[in-house]
């Protein structure tokens, strides 16, 4: 169900709850990335992949709010999709790797972690569109 909240009489009504991510042009404009330009996902793989490596703070708070982000904008499309599976998947990982309240996880599981959701990231990079999943 849509609710909408009227400003103004001249604006246009402003979408609450259901759908409000659509009002943004951002949004479409990432939701597009993603499903379109498939290789945001390699690109983030890969970025994953370097976190294997001693790199410096920054650049992993930097992939935790790009994986969020990316995630996040994947459960979306998936849950307007109706794939629940990958919905559920992909907002698992949107909240492992939030960078507002961190999990407190030693190296060696962030390098498993990492390694996994780069493998799963890399599946949906080569697999064929489905339409329930």
């Amino acid at each position: 169900m849509m609710y909408y909240i009227r400003l103004h009489v001249i604006l246009p009504p402003i979408p609450f709850f259901t759908g409000y991510l659509e009002s943004f042009p951002s949004y479409h404009l990432f939701s597009a990335m993603v499903e379109k330009n498939k290789i945001t996902l390699l690109i983030l793989a890969i970025a994953l992949l370097i976190c294997l490596a001693p790199m410096p703070y920054g650049y992993y708070m930097l992939i935790r709010y790009a994986a969020t982000i990316l995630f996040g904008i994947m459960a979306y499309d998936y849950f307007q999709n109706r794939q629940k599976k990958l919905y559920v998947t992909c907002l698992a990982l949107a909240l492992l790797f939030q960078p507002i309240l961190k999990i407190p996880f030693g190296r060696e599981v962030w390098n498993l972690i990492d390694v996994v959701v780069a493998i799963f990231l890399l599946w949906l990079f080569f697999r064929k569109k489905e339409t329930n999943i």
